[in-house]
C-alpha cells in the first residue's frame, strides 16, 4: 500500500467506500492454469458483518487470492482474515492488536469493555489519541498556534479527517467532532467559530 492510500484510508469514508467496490486482487506471476482462472476483483463476501462496522474498527479491504476477506487497519497496518458470521470488528480488532489507538479510541467511544470506564488522563489513553494523529495535524508546524496535537490529546481529541477537510477532531468522549481550528483556538473549548454550539 502507498503511503498515499494510507493518507487516503484516515478518512472514514475511503475507508467504507473500499467495501462497496471490488477490490484488486494482488496476484503472482502466473504458473499454472488454475492461477490463470483467479479472480482479478473482488467483493466483500460477508452479508453480517456490515462495511460501516468493518470501516469504523480503522479497517481497508484488502482481499488476497487466499484470503477473499483480508482487512488490514490502516493505523497499525494489522490484517485480519478469516471473518465468522458473529464476529465484532472492533472487538477482534481489539484482541489481535491491543496496543491500536485506533481500536482504543473506537472501543471507548463505542463503551466496548474496560476501555469506557478508563481514566482519560491515564498514559494508554494518551498515547492511543496522540496515535491517531500519526504527525498529521495539518496545523503542528505553525507557529504560535495554541491547537497543536500535545495540547488537543490532553484535552481528549483523536484525529478523525474527512474528505472536505484535514483537520477534523473528535473528542473521544462526548463525540463532538470540530474543524476550521484557528490560531488561537484552545482545544479545551474548540475551535472559537463553534464554541456558542458546543456549550
Amino acid at each position: 500500500m502507498a503511503t498515499e492510500d494510507v493518507d487516503d484510508y484516515f478518512v472514514y469514508d475511503t475507508r467504507l467506500a473500499s467495501f462497496h467496490a471490488p477490490q484488486a486482487v494482488a496476484t503472482k506471476r502466473r504458473t499454472s492454469s488454475a492461477n490463470s482462472r483467479a479472480p482479478k476483483a473482488l467483493s466483500w463476501p460477508h452479508k453480517t458483518i456490515q462495511p460501516t462496522d468493518m470501516a469504523r474498527a480503522g479497517f481497508i479491504f484488502q482481499p488476497l487470492p487466499s484470503n477473499p476477506d483480508n482487512v488490514s487497519c490502516f493505523l497499525c497496518n494489522k490484517a485480519l482474515d478469516g471473518w465468522e458470521e458473529n464476529d465484532n470488528p472492533l472487538e477482534e480488532h481489539l484482541r489481535h492488536s491491543p496496543e491500536c489507538g485506533w481500536a482504543i479510541t473506537a472501543a471507548v467511544e463505542a463503551e466496548l469493555g474496560e476501555y469506557a470506564r478508563e481514566d482519560p488522563r491515564d498514559p494508554l489513553m494518551r498515547e492511543a489519541r496522540t496515535a491517531t494523529f500519526a504527525d498529521r495535524w495539518p496545523h503542528e508546524n505553525r507557529k504560535g498556534w495554541s491547537c497543536k496535537t500535545k495540547q488537543l490529546v490532553e484535552a481528549g481529541w483523536k484525529y478523525t479527517p474527512t474528505i472536505e477537510s484535514d483537520d477534523m477532531a473528535t473528542c473521544t468522549y462526548c463525540q463532538l467532532a470540530l474543524d476550521g481550528w484557528e490560531k488561537t483556538d484552545n482545544p479545551w473549548y474548540g475551535p472559537a467559530s463553534s464554541k456558542p454550539s458546543a456549550s
